[in-house]
């Protein structure tokens, strides 16, 4: 990934999230104090050089310039995420933020009989920021050079394949994909899934399906083949890297939305930023800047934010039956139907 020009796309976010050092968070006759009033911090569930990881420092750091406090990132991997989102409701602070996946959210309902956090009650979803590329990637050596050929190679070699996936919608996805293709995988976990790469470029993983940003390492040193990107279009950074639809394998189609949320106790004011408001459901305002297609790693877009969190909050919980019903729940409507048909 490149920072410099992940730089140029979060700039714009961070300059609209700036404004909120003037606006204080109660109605204007109560004439409050400015926010912030000290440091701010970010708790990301995933480890440092993570996609999400990066653009939170990148946005970070032009919030700190422009708010004059410190913006401080806290990485709390592990636990399906619930490591990070337990640090962030213990606080109980509006300084302390949640920047995460939405893919967290959606997925812990199928995951977990009982949750430590009630997504409704507890989560004020703020902002969207980036949309991290996702990508598949397998080891140089295996001179595998298709997602079909994949396929075809875990179907000859039941149990064989080792893979490692971000947490959370990643997860459920590939389970998806796992029982459309019928194949028989062993997952990897791990606290950290930035260290899953060197597992991969020496063979120890047959797969991978994590930010084009984690790969990245693996796929200049010539070690890591990236077959697709999961996402619904290809990726300028790498153009001639077909998405898996392209491919022949939609089941693996997936978005990695992430965006700020903060405690529910905090007031209403702070997620009514200028430049977007959904006009769909009462209550839901977000912001982002002109969606920006190109970029190294994670991409900014606004697109569905709302449909998003209307999903995770309303979705009734039952269990999905086919992959199908994992991109109900992702996809945004209008993608459903153009999909799916009338």
């Amino acid at each position: 990934m490149s920072p410099a020009r992940l730089t140029k796309r979060v700039f714009a976010f961070a300059a609209s999230l700036a404004s909120l050092a003037a606006m204080g968070f109660m109605p204007a006759a109560a004439q409050p104090a400015a926010w912030p009033q000290r440091a701010v911090k970010f708790i990301v569930p995933f480890g440092g050089g993570a996609g999400a990881d990066i653009s939170a420092r990148l946005v970070a750091e032009r919030l700190q310039q422009r708010w004059g406090k410190p913006v401080i990132i806290e990485n709390r991997p592990g636990g399906d995420g619930l490591v990070a989102i337990s640090a962030f409701m213990s606080a109980n602070d509006d300084h302390v933020l949640m920047y995460a996946s939405t893919g967290s959210f959606t997925v812990h309902p199928f995951q977990y009989d009982k949750l430590p956090y009630d997504f409704k009650a507890d989560m004020l979803p703020i902002a969207q920021v980036t949309n991290t590329i996702l990508a598949i990637g397998v080891p140089a050596e295996s001179k595998i050079t298709s997602l079909k050929e994949m396929v075809a190679r875990m179907k000859a070699a039941p149990g064989k394949f080792n893979v490692a996936l971000v947490p959370g919608i990643t997860e459920l996805v590939f389970d998806g994909f796992v029982k459309k293709e019928d194949v028989s995988v062993t997952k990897v976990p791990y606290r950290n899934i930035v260290e899953g790469v060197n597992d991969l470029s020496v063979g120890r993983l047959q797969m991978m399906m994590a930010a084009y940003a984690i790969l990245q390492p693996g796929i200049e040193g010539k070690t890591v083949r990236p077959l697709a990107v999961a996402g619904r279009d290809r990726f300028s950074g790498a153009p001639d890297l077909p998405t898996a639809r392209e491919s022949g394998v939609p089941s693996l189609e997936m978005e990695g939305l992430v965006g700020l949320l903060g405690p529910k106790t905090m007031p209403l004011e702070l997620s009514d930023w200028p430049g977007c408001q959904s006009g769909r459901r009462p209550g839901l305002r977000c912001f982002h800047p002109a969606a920006d297609r190109s970029g190294d790693g994670d991409r900014q877009s606004g697109r569905h934010e709302a449909q998003i969190i209307a999903l995770i909050r309303h979705r009734p919980r039952r269990p999905w039956r086919s992959s199908a019903a994992v991109s109900a729940w992702t996809a945004p409507p209008a993608a459903q139907r153009e999909r799916s048909g009338p």
